[in-house]
């Protein structure tokens, strides 16, 4: 055994046999850590992805619905209102900000999944930038209140 510079005593050995197990737990913890940032990135991106689609989805849903048409025309612009949507109870409702040919609004919609590729409008409203609303389904009578 060796003394080292503070006087104490020296294992030989030892020291790179604990340098060695630090490394491994080191590396271990990286590895964990990667695995558990590509799992989460994969789970974002998953999340990223079904929204896109049922966005896509809910657009084509309100471009084949006759009260966006007559006072939006086609849709060219969508975005989900998640402030918006976290304030409505039922799960299935949606506000969206839509943009169109012939206006801009806020559609506040409960869809409905009919099969793996389509949404559809089971009620809902739009409120037009002028104020006007409209019931979604029953196509080009306002509501009482904006008479």
């Amino acid at each position: 055994m060796s003394l080292q510079p503070d006087g104490r005593r020296r294992h030989p050995g030892k020291t790179k046999e604990m340098g060695d197990l630090m490394k491994q737990h080191h590396l271990l913890a990286i590895g964990i850590t990667a695995f558990i940032l590509l799992a989460l990135a994969a789970i974002g991106g998953f999340a990223f992805w079904g929204w896109g689609v049922f966005a896509d989805q809910a657009k084509e849903a309100l471009n084949n619905n006759p009260v966006i048409q007559q006072h939006i025309g086609e849709v060219d612009e969508i975005e989900l209102d998640f402030a918006a949507t976290g304030e409505v109870e039922d799960e299935d409702v949606f506000v969206f900000r839509i943009e169109g040919s012939k206006g801009s609004g806020v559609v506040t919609a409960e869809f409905v999944s009919v099969d793996a590729d389509t949404e559809e409008i089971r009620s809902g409203t739009l409120q037009l930038s002028s104020g006007e609303t409209y019931d979604l389904t029953t196509p080009n009578l306002p509501f009482p209140d904006d008479e």
